[in-house]
């Protein structure tokens, strides 16, 4: 099933999906809808109750990435969730080399 509420043709890759004590389910991912190139990633992520209805995707990220600086950033992502939020973690290489970004998402 297609999580990602993108209506156009960029890639989406490296998702994540972790399970909050109430059941609800978060997924992240890294995601290139920004970019009309389709090369530059940001990071995403959803939340949804019964695996079949997302909610409205959420760009984590507060800058683009460009691949080809690292190519292993699939290597350093990840989601860690909470009762009330979500942790998603990915290689970031906005500064020209690859560095680790987390950043705090809330549960919707």
């Amino acid at each position: 099933m297609k999580v990602s509420d993108d209506t156009g043709a960029s890639d989406q890759f490296l998702p994540w999906i972790a399970a909050h004590p109430d059941g609800r389910l978060s997924l992240s991912w890294l995601d290139r809808r920004s970019d009309p190139s389709n090369i530059s990633y940001d990071a995403f992520y959803t939340n949804t109750l019964d695996g079949l209805n997302f909610l409205p995707n959420v760009r984590i990220s507060t800058g683009s990435s460009l691949l080809g600086v690292n190519d292993f950033i699939g290597h350093y992502t990840g989601l860690a969730v909470s009762g009330s939020s979500v942790f998603p973690v990915w290689g970031d290489t906005r500064n020209g080399s690859s560095d680790i970004f987390t950043a705090l998402g809330k549960v919707r």
